[in-house]
């Protein structure tokens, strides 16, 4: 599986790339801070699941999630966020 983590925090890219480090079915992980960023990346390279903060400066996770939907319809969103 090839996923995307999207949030404006570095701590939080840090933790995740800590948490998904060493799991078998992972075949990559690339991250950014910014979604618009992380939207050229993915229009030229496959991505399985994109997990996306919610609250983020510029385009926020639900915006990006629709355009990379418009992308390919089979990405699966995960959206993640330190709010309750």
């Amino acid at each position: 599986m090839k996923l995307i983590y999207v949030d404006d925090e570095p701590i939080q890219i840090k933790n995740f790339g800590l948490t998904v480090e060493g799991m078998k079915r992972i075949d990559g992980l690339k991250t950014f801070e910014k979604g618009c960023d992380a939207l050229e990346w993915a229009k030229l390279h496959a991505v399985d699941v994109a997990f996306l903060d919610i609250e983020m400066p510029g385009m926020n996770g639900i915006e990006l999630a629709k355009k990379l939907k418009e992308i390919d319809h089979n990405i699966k969103i995960v959206f993640v966020t330190a709010y309750e």
